[in-house]
């Protein structure tokens, strides 16, 4: 069982991904010990802790895919020469993703989306790397994209374990 110290320097560490300067930050008297001996101790839960902050690479396709094809017709209005957004309709759409921000500005409020035309050239540059033809992307199954994309998730998803450990 993990003292409430440790409990703490598990938590900043999860932020910073540096276990000497947390173990300082959390008050050990010997940090350049005990920092890499906590980071040991909770390898498994800080593996678990990052695989649950990840996105899969599925999550991440489907979120390109929306961004790319989404429509928000249903849940914008025109009322005398004013856009309205309904914002309760995107939530119930689960369409909140599509927004990149929002501000109050003197005509009203100021919705911009996250641009289409570059998720689609991020897909389309996963399927490129995929099949190893930058001319040819288009020709290669939904499920050799989702294999490359996968692959390109679990490369990264190791080299941040990786880094984690040293």
């Amino acid at each position: 069982m993990a003292s409430t110290k440790e409990r703490a320097w598990l938590e900043d560490y999860l932020t910073r991904f540096n276990a000497t300067e947390s173990a300082r930050q959390v008050g050990y008297k010997w940090p350049n010990k005990l920092g890499p001996r906590l980071k040991q101790k909770f390898a498994k839960e800080i593996e678990q802790r990052i695989d649950e902050r990840t996105l899969s690479a599925d999550e991440a396709l489907s979120m390109l895919s929306d961004i790319a094809t989404g429509d928000m017709g249903d849940v914008i209005k025109l009322d005398h020469g004013l856009i309205l957004v309904d914002w309760e309709g995107l939530e119930e759409k689960g369409l909140t993703h599509l927004v990149k921000k929002y501000k109050h500005t003197k005509q009203g409020i100021e919705v911009e989306l996250y641009p289409r035309d570059a998720a689609l050239v991020n897909i389309l540059k996963h399927i490129s790397t995929a099949t190893g033809k930058e001319d040819d992307p288009i020709h290669i199954t939904t499920e050799k994209r989702v294999d490359r994309i996968t692959e390109l998730f679990d490369r990264a998803r190791t080299n941040r374990a990786r880094a984690t450990n040293s």
